[in-house]
């Protein structure tokens, strides 16, 4: 009886799993570490129909809004692009992309030496320790 009660138990757990729908990525495709202040700076939106973006700083606050551009179906994805530029953004700070709908986006950084710890980490990587 206790292993038939453990069975119906881990049967149910199973299903349970597998009713649940997969966690759909984020649709607001960019460079998650960040961009320097004068580089250009573009993000990609996949299968959301939306005319604009807007780009809000930590404080929630609209610093930049552009307008989407539909880049029409990526062939290797089968995903509907749309293109998004706030490259008229400079000033260093933390930011997300908001469209309406959409769940904002990953919070990026502009930055001067934004890959410097990067590239640190990676010449100490050549070195040797005796």
């Amino acid at each position: 009886m206790k292993y038939f009660l453990l069975l119906i138990s881990l049967q149910l757990s199973f299903f349970g799993l597998m009713s649940q729908s997969p966690e759909r990525p984020n649709p607001i495709r960019l460079n998650q570490i960040g961009y320097y202040p004068t580089s250009a700076k573009n993000f990609v939106l996949a299968d959301v129909q939306a005319k604009s973006f807007t780009v809000v700083n930590s404080k929630n606050k609209r610093v930049f809004k552009g307008e989407l551009i539909d880049k029409g179906t990526w062939e290797p994805s089968g995903e509907r692009i749309m293109l998004g530029n706030f490259s008229g953004l400079k000033k260093p700070g933390v930011y997300t992309i908001s469209i309406e709908g959409v769940e904002p986006s990953y919070q990026f950084e502009i930055k001067k030496g934004l890959y410097h710890d990067a590239l640190d980490a990676s010449i100490k990587s050549f070195t040797i320790i005796y």
